[in-house]
Order: C-alpha cells, then sequence, then structure tokens
C-alpha cells in the first residue's frame, strides 16, 4: 500500500502528465515544467536537452526554480562532452552525487563553467524515450548539495520523464510543422511572384507597360522604395548582382549571354538587407523580365522588316519551366497546373501514387517530379517497364536473382527494389504485372522486406513505389486480372494526367519547346510558324498526345526549308470537334490509324513505321488496331 507521501507524488504525476502533454510549444511547456517539477522534487535548476543523432550533438533548454524564463536557450554542443552522452548511449539514467568526486575533464568547458557557476553540487539525468525506442534527449536536474536525491526520488523522476518525453516529442512535431508551413508559405509566395512576372511578360511587348507591371509585382512581394530598369545605351552592363548601399540590390538582365540592362530594388532602410534568398529569387525574375525586353526589341525588329500580321513570332528562347518548381513539365494550362498542385501535396508525404492517362501524356515525368520534391530526391530514382519485359523475367529484375537460381543465371543480380534503396522505384506499365508475381510485389509494398530468387535470406528495403498505367486497374480487378489488395495497397494517391485535347492552351508553348529542342540539335534557324498551322495544331485532338506532338514537330524541322517551320503536308486530318459524340471520336481516330498505315504500307515498327508515325509504341498501336477493329488487307493470290 502506498505511503500519503507516494500517492500524493502519484497524484501530483498524473497532475503533470495532463498539464504538458499538450503543450505545444517549448516555451509553454518549459513553463509548465517548471511549475510542475517543482511540486514533485526540490531542485535548484532543470534542463532539457534535445539530441540530434545526424550531427551527434545536443541543444540545451535550461530554466532556473526561482525564474520564470528559459535561460541558456539553444546552446548547441557535441554530445560527447556531455554528462547526457552515456544516457543517450544506454538509455539509462545517470546520477552523480557529488560532482567533486567526477572527472570534470570529460565535459566540455561551457557544461564545467555552468554547473560551477550555479553551485551545483550533484545533478540526475533521465532519458527521453519515445515508445519506438528513440532518444529525443535527456531531462536533467540539478541540486546545490551533494547527494540531493534519494533512490526513491530517482524512481519516481524516472518515470515523471515518461510524460516529459510524450510532450517533447509533441512540441518537436510542432515546430517542425511550423517551419514547414513557413517555408511552404514562403516557397508558394515566390512561385506567386514569378507567376505574375511571367504573365506580365507574356503579356506585355513594349518597354514602359513592362516595366509599370513588373514594378507592381515586386512591391507586392517586398518593401520597396523604388523599382527601376535601365537599359545602357552602348555601355556594358554588369553581369553579377550587386548590394549597394546595404539596402539597394542591383541584378543584371542577361539573355543569350548577352547583357540587356540591370533591374535595381532599393528598401526603405538600410537595415532592410537583401539575403541570399532574395538575391536568388530576383535572378530568376531578371531572367524573365531578360526575355520579355529581348522580345520587345525583336517583335519592334520583326515588325519593320516583316509586314506579314499572318504569321505569329516564333523566338528560340528559354522556356519558363520553373515557375512551380517542375524543370521538365511545359505548360501552364489550369487542367496540368491541376495535377502539378497535386504532385506538390502528395510529393513530401511518401505515399504510394497511382499515376493514370494516356500513352505519351508524360506520366514519367510527372513520377520524376513526385520524386524530386520529396525528401528522397538525393538518392536514386530507378524506374522499369512492366510491359518491356517477359513475365518469367519480370520477378528477377524486380527483386533480383542468386548465382544458380535458374538455368543461365551465372552470377548474382541486384533487383530494381535493391539499387532504389532509400529513393524512389517508377513501375511503369503496372497492368502488365503478370497475376502470380504480385503477390510479392504486394509484400514488399506492406512488409518492405522480400527474397532474391534462389536465397533465404529476407532483405529490408526503404522505397516509395510510384506506379503509373493507362488501363482501368479497377475493371481488371473486377475482372480479377488484378489483385484487389494490391490495387488498394497502390492506390493511396491517384493522379489523373489530362490528355493533350484537354489542355490546348500548353499546345503552343510545346511547339515552342519542340521546335527550339529540335532545331538546335539539327543547327536549323526557325524563327517563326505561321498562325494557320499553328490554330491547325492547338485544334487537333492528338490522340497520340505530347508524343505524337513531339514527333510531328521533329520531322517538322527535318523537312523545312528557311525560317518558318513547315508542317508537313497530309500529317494532320481535320481536327475533331470538341463536342463530338463518342462514335465521331472513334470514327476519328481509326481514320487517323489508318492514313499513317497506308502512308506507311502497313509498316508498324521501324524509325519510318506507323507507330513512329504517330507517337505510340508498337504494342499500343496494335492494342489500338484490335480495339477498333482495323486489319491489313489480305495479300492478293
Amino acid at each position: 500500500m502506498l505511503s500519503p507521501s507516494a500517492a500524493a507524488r502519484y497524484q501530483t504525476l498524473l497532475e503533470v502528465t495532463e498539464s504538458i502533454v499538450s503543450q505545444q510549444q517549448f516555451h509553454e511547456l518549459l513553463g509548465q515544467l517548471r511549475e510542475a517539477m517543482g511540486r514533485i522534487v526540490a531542485f535548484h535548476g532543470m534542463s532539457i536537452t534535445l539530441y540530434d543523432p545526424r550531427t551527434q550533438t545536443i541543444r540545451l533548454l535550461a530554466i532556473n526554480a526561482a525564474k520564470e524564463t528559459p535561460v541558456k536557450a539553444g546552446l548547441i554542443l557535441p554530445v560527447n562532452r556531455t554528462p547526457a552522452a552515456v544516457v543517450i548511449e544506454t538509455g539509462q539514467p545517470y546520477y552523480a552525487r557529488d560532482i567533486a568526486l567526477e572527472d570534470s575533464s570529460a565535459f566540455a568547458p561551457e557544461i564545467q563553467r555552468m554547473l560551477r557557476d550555479a553551485g551545483v553540487r550533484s545533478f540526475a539525468i533521465f532519458p527521453l524515450s519515445t515508445a519506438r525506442n528513440r532518444i529525443l534527449g535527456t531531462l536533467n536536474f540539478g541540486a546545490l548539495q551533494p547527494s540531493a536525491y534519494s533512490d526513491e526520488d530517482l524512481a519516481f523522476l524516472a518515470q515523471a520523464a515518461r510524460p516529459v518525453a510524450i510532450a517533447v516529442e509533441n512540441a518537436m512535431h510542432h515546430d517542425a510543422m511550423l517551419s514547414y508551413q513557413a517555408q511552404l508559405a514562403t516557397e508558394r509566395d515566390h512561385l506567386r511572384l514569378l507567376l505574375d512576372i511571367n504573365n506580365a511578360v507574356v503579356t506585355h511587348l513594349d518597354t514602359p507597360s513592362l516595366i509599370a507591371t513588373v514594378s507592381e509585382c515586386l512591391r507586392k512581394h517586398f518593401r520597396l522604395d523604388d523599382v527601376a530598369i535601365e537599359i545602357p545605351a552602348g555601355s556594358a552592363a554588369s553581369r553579377k548582382p550587386q548590394i549597394r548601399n546595404g539596402n539597394q540590390c542591383v541584378v543584371p538582365l542577361v539573355f543569350r549571354d548577352r547583357a540587356l540592362g540591370t533591374l535595381s530594388l532599393t528598401s526603405p532602410a538600410p537595415e532592410e538587407t537583401f539575403s541570399e534568398a532574395h538575391i536568388q529569387l530576383l535572378s530568376e525574375v531578371a531572367g524573365q523580365i531578360a526575355i520579355a525586353l529581348d522580345n520587345a526589341l525583336s517583335y519592334r525588329q520583326i515588325a519593320e522588316l516583316n509586314a506579314r500580321l499572318a504569321e505569329e513570332k516564333l523566338y528560340l528562347q528559354d522556356e519558363i519551366r520553373s515557375q512551380f518548381g517542375f524543370e521538365e513539365i511545359i505548360g501552364r494550362s489550369p487542367a496540368l497546373l491541376s495535377v502539378l498542385r497535386q504532385v506538390e501535396t502528395v510529393a513530401p508525404s511518401d505515399s504510394a501514387v497511382v499515376i493514370c492517362g494516356e500513352t505519351g501524356t508524360g506520366k514519367e515525368l510527372i513520377a520524376r517530379a513526385i520524386h524530386d520534391l520529396s525528401e528522397r530526391r538525393n538518392r536514386t530514382f530507378v524506374k522499369i517497364n512492366c510491359a518491356a519485359i517477359p513475365g518469367g523475367l519480370l520477378e528477377s529484375e524486380l527483386f533480383g536473382h542468386e548465382r544458380g537460381a535458374f538455368t543461365g543465371a551465372i552470377a548474382r543480380r541486384i533487383g530494381r527494389f535493391e539499387l532504389a534503396h532509400g529513393g524512389t522505384l517508377f513501375l511503369d506499365e503496372i497492368g502488365e504485372i503478370p497475376l502470380d508475381l504480385q503477390p510479392k510485389l504486394l509484400r514488399v509494398l506492406q512488409e518492405r522486406e522480400f527474397e532474391r530468387l534462389g536465397s533465404s535470406h529476407t532483405m529490408k528495403v526503404d522505397v516509395r513505389v510510384v506506379a503509373a498505367t493507362n488501363r482501368d486497374l479497377m475493371q481488371m480487378v473486377r475482372e480479377r486480372r488484378f489483385r484487389d489488395d494490391l490495387y488498394y495497397r497502390l492506390n493511396v494517391f491517384p493522379l489523373f494526367v489530362p490528355p493533350l485535347r484537354d489542355r490546348r492552351d500548353d499546345i503552343p508553348i510545346l511547339v515552342r519547346h519542340f521546335v527550339q529542342l529540335h532545331a538546335r540539335r539539327m543547327r536549323r534557324e526557325i524563327t517563326s510558324i505561321s498562325a494557320e498551322s499553328l490554330d491547325l495544331l492547338t485544334r487537333y485532338d492528338w490522340p497520340g498526345n505530347v508524343r505524337e506532338l513531339q514527333n510531328l514537330i521533329e520531322r517538322a524541322v527535318i523537312v523545312t526549308q528557311g525560317s518558318v517551320l513547315q508542317i508537313p503536308a497530309g500529317e494532320l486530318r481535320q481536327p475533331l470537334s470538341a463536342s463530338a459524340d463518342e462514335g465521331t471520336l472513334k470514327k476519328a481516330e481509326r481514320d487517323h490509324i489508318l492514313h499513317a498505315l497506308e502512308a506507311t504500307k502497313w509498316v508498324l515498327a521501324g524509325p519510318f513505321g506507323a507507330a513512329a508515325r504517330l507517337g505510340l509504341k508498337r504494342s499500343t498501336l496494335q492494342f489500338r488496331m484490335k480495339k477498333l477493329g482495323i486489319e491489313r488487307p489480305g495479300h492478293p493470290g
């Protein structure tokens, strides 16, 4: 039976637990601990150390029994030079009955000085560990007299450290969430500024209105006294950002390795300096402004030299791809931006993702964007096309095999899951995985473990899986061609990449990008495309999506003679009406495929075959031919 004093202590411990576990911020938690722990045990000073295993350091948060506010907050020391080292290493409490008897040379000078100045003679240190046995740090008590704590005190304080560990973990998670939210808000502000500047770039061809709009955008993001764009006449402008007088930032406007001028911003006061992050952001803004200035100059030159109003300018310039941090994804249509916002949402979560969409829509680029925005960005991105590997070899490709596991296995092979350890594995055409292999895939997704073929040794892996398919997996589940448990394990966060016909606003941008790409590679000078041709490309429905568009533009660059892009005759039939019913769409697709087959004399594969002409894989073309009832005419005789 508990003594009255022990019962009172346990009642106090219960009250302490209730009062501190709800605290989400460290300054509130430390204040509560000062009051709460003082009701349990006498102490002169109490502190919490937070342990960082990556840097092998601790951060000290200390409070005094007679003070309301923390002292020595934020002091960072090597863990091996502190009394907390043995506690963190062993997970067991440490009690120094008399500091005079301790080997103080093992302690950092800051610790020795702190104990000496405070007059501490004895101290007790308790581990703050989570339910998963992760050491967060230590809870420390110091007293002015030696042997200040009895065995009963120490046992009781060890129990009191458990709710403190829960509160510390909550506070750490809260701080991390606040930090992430602040970072996300900053990034969104930066992206909004880049988007506003981008809109100004594409809508203003005269310099005065461009400067006015850019100035307004920058004043929304920064507190500024002055914004100026200077275009020197005859003198070379600086090519490096400069800080002048502490409160003026001057950034060069450089395009195609040519300095066009400078962007100058002045803050209200010298103490409001521009950080490295500001300079980096302003350099991106300056890059967009430089494009606009070059556009304005080029537009006037073309207008003077060529009065043909039916032609649309096509400048071979760097496309603005990074307005949302997606370097390889071209476009800014609402449909695409909606997908990119979903990518930003799911990327940090480490959850499985299934990317659905027609062939040629860029599902692999979306998978790479998820990897690049995740915490795994510095590790490997491994991809495998499940449809391109025979079913009998796919298991070895995914999980590896030991020497002698099967005929032809002359050496050990590392599988894709092992290669992707710590990173991301992209399973393209996931719907093609054989049914008998799906349980093993499910196991590695759920348990994060597997065995190589021919081995009984279980291997652990940490892999994020992103899958892609152009098939209806749910229908395959109904037809028992795809396991329902694997489907639901993969389908945590489904993403649908829209076909090109649903993001027509992106077609002109993609045309410019592909013309630039192929013209540079072929060393061609192509500066324009007729408005009629661009309108035709925009209204066409692109059954092969972006891949088909890219292949067509490559062929167009090959056949173009001169500076105006020429679309090969007969490449595009009458564009499909947006209001066409399903039957009309199927007929148009069937006619389009037949036209390509006839033009290639029914050759499907190869660089000049119908599949390449349509921007499709051979297997995809064969599937569509079967679906649409297209058969090769019989040979005579």
